[in-house]
């Protein structure tokens, strides 16, 4: 796959406790090429509220309102560098961003 945006399907969605407790939230999805996974972020980091953040975004461009309901829903991806760096709403311009949001914001 290459950089640039593509259209995707949501696959799973998960909020999990790993590595010594944090909580980790990834969003796998299904494209032209395969499978690839959007998230990995340590959202219990301090300085900010990651995971309401991340987990609004998320279901936002998904246009959903449920954690539940995000397998199976299209949206857009952005790539860049082989990793998606965004997510998008597939016919609105609505996109979810997290290094926008918080720069500093470490992937596990």
């Amino acid at each position: 796959m290459s950089d640039g945006i593509h259209n995707a399907i949501i696959e799973k969605a998960t909020l999990s406790a790993e590595d010594h407790g944090f909580l980790i939230g990834r969003v796998t999805v299904r494209h032209g090429t395969g499978q690839q996974c959007f998230g990995g972020y340590n959202l219990s980091a301090t300085g900010g509220n990651y995971a309401a953040s991340f987990i609004q975004g998320t279901l936002k461009v998904a246009g959903v309102s449920d954690w539940d309901r995000l397998a199976g829903k299209s949206i857009r991806i952005r790539e860049k560098d082989g990793y998606i760096v965004a997510i998008g709403h597939t016919v609105d311009e609505v996109w979810y961003c997290p290094d926008d949001e918080f720069p500093n914001l470490d992937i596990k």
